[in-house]
């Protein structure tokens, strides 16, 4: 596949991305509203591709979505891009297989890596006065609804998509890894 198409491809695929997760955050009821679709589609991705390019994806995906969040710009992108960057190391160096309990524990991982950074960046926010927090109580009740139902969709997903076209992981030594 040449350069220019895959570009195309990817890029086609962030603005998917971003319009799937903003419409799932809009249309979906109450507990189903917290999955984060991003995080589903950077994972699918990082099990198919094994590729460092979901980093670049995580991150042009988050900008796309910082443009219509509330929060100071830049807490989204940069938790958004470090959980993938740190889930990525995650997949390369520790998960060895590829099942749905891979995709279902590297799901869970990310977000918990994310909204941890996350925040972590909203209390040094809060702390030089930009804004106030919402309860703790509320926060953890959405946190624990997107950790569970973002995982368990993944994982499912994942069952789903791959059972058919199962095929084993090829490792490589670690000096050969990009």
């Amino acid at each position: 596949m040449t350069w220019l198409k895959r570009t195309a491809i990817v890029g086609l695929s962030v603005v998917g991305v971003v319009f799937v997760h903003l419409a799932t955050n809009a249309v979906l009821p109450a507990p189903w509203n917290q999955v984060n679709m991003v995080f589903v589609f950077l994972i699918f991705f990082l099990l198919f591709e094994e590729s460092g390019t979901v980093v670049w994806i995580a991150f042009s995906v988050h900008f796309f979505i910082e443009l219509y969040a509330v929060s100071p710009f830049g807490i989204l992108l940069f938790s958004g891009t470090i959980s993938t960057l740190l889930s990525f190391w995650l997949y390369q160096y520790f998960f060895t297989n590829q099942s749905w309990y891979t995709a279902a524990a590297l799901s869970l991982l990310a977000i918990v890596i994310y909204r941890s950074i996350y925040t972590a960046l909203f209390l040094f926010f809060h702390v030089f006065g930009y804004f106030a927090l919402p309860p703790w109580s509320a926060l953890l009740l959405v946190y624990g609804w997107e950790m569970l139902l973002t995982s368990g969709v993944t994982g499912l997903a994942y069952l789903l998509t791959t059972r058919p076209f199962h095929k084993k992981r090829k490792l490589l030594p670690v000096e050969w890894r990009v």
